[in-house]
């Protein structure tokens, strides 16, 4: 079965107009061509025979020129005779695409085994589309031809063009009538699927059938509900991290004032924990919420996110050829989210290199790190809100654990995907992959 529903649906409506001619062609077309073909041979064959007593009447009762004159002039069959005997002529060929003479031959034959009962032949020239019969008497043998329209019904055949023809209309129709019901469903699939990368479908309106709006109508209400969630989420968020902040910046101005004790130091480094927790949460929960979707260099976003991390203690590398990679996202979650992934590779790492790659419809991007890497089984794990692989709270691997959580969010809302394999170079490599 094909995939697509257009072709699905053409093959709903063509299959049985198919069925229906072929059981009208072999049932009853059959039977009536060979019943037409049948009477009309008999006919003629008659006629052969009449005229054939006629000629061998004894004593005569007409001259053999009033018999020819009467046989071509009412009947349309030239007679002539020759004195001895014919010469056996030879048997007609027939192909696959030249079927029908063989069946008005075989007709032909059957009716002057039981018509004629002199011996006989037949020979049928699908060129000139005539016949020839010879029927052998004592001392000469009688040439009848005919034309093959005296045997042959044209009704049959042009049953079967008007059938063809009719068929062919109604399958234009079909086709033209399918196209304009398929076409609202297609912009319907590439509506979801630009909403479901992070793009704009401004092109998108309902049309179609009854069934087609009223899934068309559903899709834009829940994209609506969904854009209203993700708003109320970033307005609520931000104004409880403003809330929060609020507290937290008088209490680091009564602290500044104190005089530096150990309890100080811990309070001050509690809430500078507490400030980056916040603001993690706030990107987590904001996304890329309010950005546009537009072509850009994904290469010169990998090396605007690389340069924002020079600052950290391991070494970035960056593998892209010389070409650009157009790509269309939302220029700044991107770098977000490499940026996040090159964080936190940088916790457990000397060493990060990132590898740019251009399948057929996907760009993908890669990042290894010499660090000791994951267990297959935490691959799963790292990827949920607040896990760290590392429980331990040393400055240098400290986080709150949304890293690859925000990382894997921005990826899956422009359509694409992030995975986890071993490095080559022997710690961990993240895979994202962008769509085109």
């Amino acid at each position: 079965m094909p995939k697509g529903l257009f072709a699905r649906s053409l093959l709903i409506l063509t299959v049985p107009v198919l069925l229906i001619q072929i059981i009208t062609i072999f049932v009853f077309l059959d039977r009536y061509w060979d019943e037409v073909t049948r009477r009309l041979v008999d006919g003629v064959m008659g006629e052969i025979a009449a005229i054939t007593q006629m000629v061998t009447d004894e004593p005569p009762r007409y001259q053999f020129y009033e018999i020819q004159q009467a046989s071509e002039s009412n009947l349309k069959i030239i007679l002539t005779s020759e004195e001895g005997t014919f010469k056996e002529l030879e048997k007609p060929k027939f192909t696959l695409f030249n079927s029908w003479p063989y069946l008005v031959y075989k007709a032909l034959d059957k009716a002057a085994e039981y018509k004629i009962d002199y011996p006989h032949q037949i020979s049928i020239n699908t060129q000139d589309r005539d016949v020839l019969i010879q029927v052998q008497l004592e001392n000469q043998f009688l040439n009848y031809n005919f034309s093959l329209k005296r045997i042959f019904s044209s009704s049959s055949y042009i049953f079967l063009l008007w059938m063809i023809g009719a068929s062919f209309v109604l399958l234009i129709v079909a086709i033209l009538f399918m196209r304009n019901q398929i076409r609202p469903i297609r912009r319907l699939a590439v509506a979801a699927d630009r909403f479901g990368k992070g793009r704009d479908i401004p092109f998108f309106k309902v049309s179609g059938s009854s069934e087609i709006r009223l899934a068309a109508q559903s899709f834009l209400d829940m994209k609506d509900r969904i854009n209203r969630q993700i708003q109320q989420r970033t307005t609520m968020l931000a104004g409880v991290s403003h809330d929060l902040r609020t507290p937290l910046t008088r209490m680091k101005l009564q602290l500044e004032m104190m005089k530096e004790t150990d309890d100080v130091k811990a309070m001050k480094a509690d809430i500078n924990d507490m400030e980056k927790m916040i603001s993690a949460y706030l990107q987590f929960a904001r996304g890329e919420a309010g950005e546009e979707t537009r072509d850009v260099d994904l290469k010169e976003l990998t090396q605007r996110a690389i340069d924002s991390v020079t600052h950290l203690d391991a070494q970035f590398i960056l593998n892209a050829p010389a070409e650009k990679y157009m790509v269309p996202v939302k220029e700044m979650a991107i770098i977000r989210c490499i940026v996040n992934i090159l964080t936190n590779a940088d916790r457990f790492a000397d060493m990060v290199q990132v590898t740019l790659e251009k399948k057929e419809s996907s760009i993908r991007i890669f990042i290894d790190d010499n660090g000791e890497g994951l267990s297959v089984d935490q691959y799963e794990d790292v990827f949920k809100p607040f896990y760290r692989g590392d429980k331990s709270r040393n400055v240098k691997t400290a986080s709150v654990g949304l890293g690859l959580t925000i990382a894997q969010d921005i990826i899956s809302s422009h359509g694409g995907s992030i995975e986890l394999d071993k490095s080559p170079m022997g710690g961990l490599r993240v895979i994202l992959d962008l769509p085109l």
